[in-house]
């Protein structure tokens, strides 16, 4: 089952002081996470309490994080009970106590099923569902959409049809609230990428590099497949807007980089923004890939080193370097709730062994970031509290001899002062109302933190 690791980064000695932290207040960091074999995230996103929780593969496996907003792990989980290769790759908040994490299982063409996910918010895997396929297809789940007005979840996928030969193909996938499939098919060509719903229309567009398909709820197509960008361009990254319309971030492979501005049904409208070729500057010889755009209308554009934070009037705001040059390669970026902008990527520990850690950074509305990377902590590395939810009596275990604990409410609030702490040995909290709750657990000036639930 799950199992934690280290953490590569220190929380500077604003961790070692705080015992709650309720927001992301002002907090700014960069985060590395790792263990002994390649850490390779998918994606990321934020909480309602403004957690962020991030995913991927640890050493082939499926990985799954919850931090808070000075980096602090709530909780982790490695597991792989299917095959080895598996990968979480798309991930949301269903309701305030419930995660949703979508990927595949298995590393070869082959092998790649379907696979969903579901985590109670307090680490806790509700329900884990592996979708065979039959023996001629293959496929798995790349990009999910809630749709609660009809109560399930849309998902497409890359897959293969191997009848005859290895033929791309788009996998498509619908489950209920339960992780119920309700229906799943493949369909040619191979379009996959990103998945938008329409704002209006029970219908659904996903965009490849270089065109787009619309499909029903059913998943069959409707009209043509479009072309997005012109020959020899390619879509690098899309968001979509309040309204329903997009910002596409679009390579010409020669002149340089531009972002277009698509209404809702994913047509052209105009060329907001050209980048010219001057990638030998700083900043555009840093590989921009991916785009997004805050509630200031302000658009991010980050690469493997760099992020670069345009306003409405089309000026660069801020341009702040993410990792020292080509030291990492960005998954994701995406606007905070508070002003900034959060993201995950791949830190490269070792050059010369291709192994792979997992980043995190959280911004500030004008983009700073902390970037010092120091050696791993191996103080929590087994740290289990269970039951979790429990009625009040609980047991800690992993924890270190002359460990101390205190539990917080959800507003900082003390509601059980500091106590020791041993293995394996049950601790009563009956007296604590139902509700959620932080048990903070010490040694000397380290610190753990995780979400308790009291039922």
């Amino acid at each position: 089952m799950a199992k934690n690791r280290y953490i590569k980064l220190a929380l500077s000695s604003l961790v070692t002081v705080l015992s709650f932290v309720p927001t992301w207040a002002q907090s700014s960091f960069m985060q590395v996470y790792g263990s002994v074999s390649d850490d390779r995230p998918s994606g990321i996103f934020e909480t309602n309490e403004q957690n962020l929780v991030f995913f991927g593969s640890s050493g082939y496996q499926n990985y799954a994080c919850m931090i808070n907003g000075y980096g602090q792990v709530f909780w982790e989980h490695i597991y792989n009970n299917k095959s080895d290769g598996d990968m979480l790759k798309d991930g949301f908040q269903l309701n305030d106590t419930t995660l949703v994490l979508a990927g595949d299982a298995g590393f070869q063409a082959q092998e790649a099923n379907p696979r969903v996910t579901f985590i109670h918010t307090n680490g806790t895997i509700i329900k884990d569902t592996f979708y065979p396929l039959t023996a001629l297809t293959a496929g798995g789940v790349h990009r999910m959409i809630n749709v609660p007005e009809k109560n399930y979840i849309f998902s497409v996928g890359a897959g293969l049809i191997r009848n005859p030969g290895l033929q791309g193909s788009l996998y498509v996938q619908k489950t209920d609230y339960t992780g119920k499939r309700l229906f799943s098919k493949q369909i040619t060509p191979n379009v996959v990428g990103h998945l938008f719903k329409h704002p209006q229309q029970e219908k659904y567009f996903v965009f490849g590099k270089s065109t787009k398909i619309t499909l029903d709820s059913n998943a069959n197509q409707i009209g043509t497949i479009d072309s997005i960008v012109p020959i020899g361009h390619e879509l690098l990254d899309i968001v979509q807007l309040e309204d329903g319309s997009y910002y596409s971030f679009i390579d010409d492979n020669f002149f340089g980089y531009y972002v277009q501005k698509l209404d809702i049904e994913g047509l052209f409208v105009e060329n907001w923004l050209t980048l010219p070729n001057n990638r030998d500057t700083l900043i555009y010889g840093s590989s921009l890939h991916r785009i997004c755009v805050n509630n200031k209308k302000e658009v991010a554009l980050a690469g493997y080193t760099f992020l670069v934070i345009i306003d409405s009037l089309k000026q660069v705001k801020a341009s702040k370097p993410l990792l020292p040059y080509y030291s990492g390669i960005l998954t994701k970026i995406k606007p905070s709730k508070d002003g900034g902008f959060y993201g995950v990527g791949w830190y490269f520990a070792n050059f010369d062994s291709s192994s792979y850690d997992i980043y995190v950074f959280k911004t500030k509305p004008n983009g700073d970031i902390r970037t010092t990377v120091i050696e791993p902590q191996k103080l929590w590395v087994n740290v289990n509290i269970y039951p979790n939810p429990s009625k009040g009596i609980f047991t800690i275990s992993g924890v270190a001899q002359n460990a101390t604990a205190q539990i917080t409410d959800v507003l900082g609030k003390v509601v059980v002062p500091q106590f020791n702490v041993s293995n394996n040995a049950p601790i009563n909290c009956e007296i604590l109302s139902k509700g959620t709750y932080f048990i903070n657990i010490f040694v000397g000036q380290k610190q753990h933190r995780q979400i308790i639930l009291i039922q």
